[in-house]
């Protein structure tokens, strides 16, 4: 019979064992050309391949540009509304294509995309509004979740502070440090 670890992991370790990083954001322009001159060693071709994709990005007419996180929202909204928008245009948008992404936000729009709108309506119709993104029940449960949470914790409005972003991050990270990252500095002013 194999006996249970009864020592505490280390924070710094996962349940797997592996080391965690510990990840920070800083809002820095970055310059290419000097991050792979002061690292010593860079990719075969970096700089051509890097000039290729900016030429591409340059039209800007990829679905992200259209239907990505920023555009989703009602521009007519009140700001608290507005940025409720993007937070769930963030939460749909892991592991769904953007066009999916953006008629599953009509379909909330349509409806009434607030926290006291998400509150009344029950998981299956959450559900219901957010079909076919992906994992679309395990979503409109953190939906229905977040706007539980804001609800009662922060009237209705997303926390205004990166500490406040992430101890609530802990429910869905990849929604909120995009939040944090992209959308923060310019809607939390």
């Amino acid at each position: 019979m194999a006996s249970r670890r009864t020592t505490k992991r280390p924070r710094s370790e996962s349940k797997l064992g592996k080391k965690l990083l510990k990840v920070s954001y800083e809002k820095t322009e970055y310059d290419v050309t000097a991050i792979s001159a002061s690292s010593g060693w860079s990719p075969e071709n970096w700089k051509e391949q890097y000039e290729n994709v900016k030429k591409m990005r340059e039209s800007a007419d990829a679905p992200v540009d259209i239907v990505g996180a920023s555009k989703l929202a009602d521009d007519s909204a009140l700001p608290e509304v507005r940025r409720y928008h993007i937070l769930v245009s963030l939460m749909l948008s892991s592991q769904t294509k953007d066009e999916i992404t953006g008629r599953a936000m009509e379909q909330l729009k349509e409806s009434g995309l607030t926290v006291g709108k998400i509150n009344s309506l029950s998981l299956e119709e959450i559900g219901e509004l957010i079909y076919p993104v992906g994992f679309w029940k395990t979503k409109a449960g953190y939906i229905k979740r977040v706007a539980e949470i804001l609800l009662k914790e922060y009237d209705s409005d997303i926390p205004s502070t990166f500490e406040e972003l992430v101890s609530f991050a802990q429910m869905y990270t990849v929604a909120i440090h995009s939040f944090i990252m992209f959308i923060m500095p310019s809607y939390m002013t």
